[in-house]
């Protein structure tokens, strides 16, 4: 599994604009670090606990992350997560299509508001609708 800097840094970005769902086992988190930029992560642990066991998705070294640390992570939501929270936010999607050659395009509505958007990869067109949705101009 393979996440571009850009990618974490939209990830980043849409938790700092509030996105937050609840963790779970197999989660992704990240967590940017300022000498090497962002590590991407699998919980491991019920996150429950005080300390969040998880896994590097970079060097597949196992760690604890106390409670105080937690704030600093931030969510690598899967597609229908997104989707799920798309609807949350009380948008509709009206349609979600793949054209070979232009890649994956979407219209969410909302009392009539519609927006539409398209990118190659499904998951950043998610991740910039959300964001958008979020606030971020």
């Amino acid at each position: 599994m393979s996440f571009s800097n850009e990618y974490l840094k939209k990830c980043e970005r849409l938790t700092e604009l509030g996105y937050s769902p609840r963790l779970k086992r197999g989660s992704l988190v990240g967590r940017g670090f300022a000498d090497i930029g962002s590590e991407v992560f699998a919980v491991l642990s019920d996150p429950q606990n005080p300390e969040l066991k998880v896994v590097s998705l970079f060097t597949g070294e196992c760690s604890d992350i106390p409670a105080s640390e937690r704030e600093k992570l931030f969510a690598l939501p899967q597609p229908d997560e997104m989707l799920t929270e798309i609807d949350r936010l009380g948008w509709d999607v009206a349609s979600l299509s793949f054209e070979r050659l232009s890649g994956w395009s979407i219209t969410a509505v909302q009392e009539g508001r519609e927006l539409k958007s398209s990118h190659e990869r499904i998951d950043v067109l998610l991740l910039e609708l959300l964001s958008l949705l979020y606030g971020d101009a």
